[in-house]
C-alpha cells in the first residue's frame, strides 16, 4: 500500500510540475506577445508623431474625388513628408520585431499591409505632384483598401491605433 501512495504521491507532483511549467510557458508566451504588442505600439505612436509634424493639411475643403488640379501640388507635397522618412523607418523597426507563430504571421501581415499602403500613397503622392486629377482620383479605392488593411492587421496583433497619416 506504502508504494502505492508513493507512486500516487510522485504522479500527483510530476503532473503539478508540468501543468506550473506550461503554466510558465503560457505567461512567458503572453509576456513575449505584450512585448511584441508594445514594440508595435511605439512604432506606431512615433510614425502618427511625424505625420502630425507635417502641420495642417494645406488645402481648405480639399474635395478627393473632384480635387482642384490646381491645389494638387500642395497635397502631393503634405503627403510626400510622411512617404520621404516616417514609412521607411516605420517598415524597418517593424521588420526588426522579433515574434512567433501566430503571431509572426500577423505582424508579417502588417508589414504587407504597411507596405501596400506605401506603394499606393506613392501612386497618389506622384499622382498629385503631377497635377493628374484622374490618375489622383482613380487612387483612392485602394487608398481606403490599405488604410483599412493596415487597420485590421494591426487589430489582429492587438494594437488599436495604427492608422496613417
Amino acid at each position: 500500500m506504502r508504494s502505492m501512495l508513493v507512486k500516487v504521491g510522485a504522479t500527483a507532483a510530476i503532473v503539478a510540475f508540468g501543468t506550473g511549467a506550461c503554466g510558465g510557458s503560457d505567461e512567458s508566451a503572453d509576456s513575449d506577445a505584450d512585448a511584441v504588442r508594445v514594440q508595435v505600439e511605439e512604432i506606431c505612436a512615433d510614425r502618427a508623431l511625424s505625420f502630425a509634424d507635417r502641420g495642417e493639411f494645406p488645402v481648405a475643403d480639399f474635395d478627393p474625388e473632384n480635387p482642384d488640379p490646381g491645389d494638387l501640388p500642395a497635397v502631393g507635397e503634405y503627403f510626400a513628408q510622411g512617404l520621404e522618412g516616417t514609412q521607411p523607418v516605420a517598415l524597418a523597426a517593424l521588420k526588426k520585431i522579433s515574434a512567433a507563430g501566430e503571431q509572426r504571421e500577423q505582424l508579417d501581415s502588417l508589414i504587407d499591409a504597411w507596405e501596400t499602403e506605401y506603394a499606393s500613397v506613392k501612386t497618389q503622392v506622384d499622382a498629385a505632384l503631377a497635377s493628374d486629377v484622374a490618375g489622383f482620383v482613380a487612387t483612392l479605392d485602394d487608398a481606403a483598401a490599405s488604410k483599412e488593411a493596415v487597420a485590421a492587421a494591426a487589430s489582429a496583433l492587438g494594437v488599436s491605433d495604427c492608422g496613417s497619416g
